[in-house]
């Protein structure tokens, strides 16, 4: 039976953290890494050997990043869930960004994730958006936001579909990559054969 609960009754939600000054590259002894929405890439990783450093600041525990938590930056336009993957530790989220860690007995984060990518939920989503020049969503709406919910068990089989159908993409593109290149590399081979024999004569 599915059921539609609000985002915010599914785990534990919070905002970034609003550092008092800009991350830095230089590392410090003890520091806390910074994860900025600057920090994803276009496929939706994070690139964690790259966050910058907060320096002088305690570590603001309340904004930590675990294992499997689900990430969205609130400026997005259209917005993405992220799940949280090779987490190093003291990662913490600096910025505009909602951060949640699901609870297991209700939900599985990567069901999370798809069910907030999903075409029709992101619709949704851009419908909640404010402002003009900048649009942005606002951590109470989100935390309103409904998420139908069915069993646990179709949650994770939903996931890991969802999972698998993702590495297919990734090795077609990676696939189209590699046959691009085998083509250009060909083709130009065949036009250095083609010019050679007329610069010796």
């Amino acid at each position: 039976m599915t059921q539609r609960v609000a985002l915010g009754r599914l785990g534990r939600m919070r905002g970034g953290y609003l550092a008092r000054r800009s991350p830095t590259a230089r590392f410090q002894t003890g520091g806390v890494r910074a994860l900025q929405a600057s920090d994803l890439e276009r496929d939706g990783s994070i690139r964690w050997a790259d966050l910058g450093w907060l320096e002088d600041e305690t570590f603001p525990e309340k904004y930590e990043v675990s294992e499997g938590d689900v990430l969205m930056p609130l400026r997005a336009n259209p917005p993405r869930a992220i799940i949280a993957r090779g987490v190093p530790e003291r990662v913490v989220v600096v910025g505009h960004w909602a951060l949640i860690s699901p609870d297991p007995r209700l939900v599985d984060s990567g069901y999370l994730a798809w069910y907030l990518n999903h075409p029709t939920t992101t619709a949704r989503l851009q419908g909640l958006m404010r402002g003009t020049n900048l649009q942005f969503l606002s951590l109470a709406a989100l935390r309103d936001f409904e998420v139908e919910l069915p069993p646990l068990d179709l949650q994770r089989r939903i996931a890991r579909v969802n999972t698998l159908a993702q590495r297919v993409a990734q090795l077609e593109r990676q696939l189209a990559a590699a046959r691009e290149q085998f083509i250009q590399s060909i083709t130009h081979a065949a036009l250095q054969r083609a010019v050679e024999p007329e610069c010796n004569e």
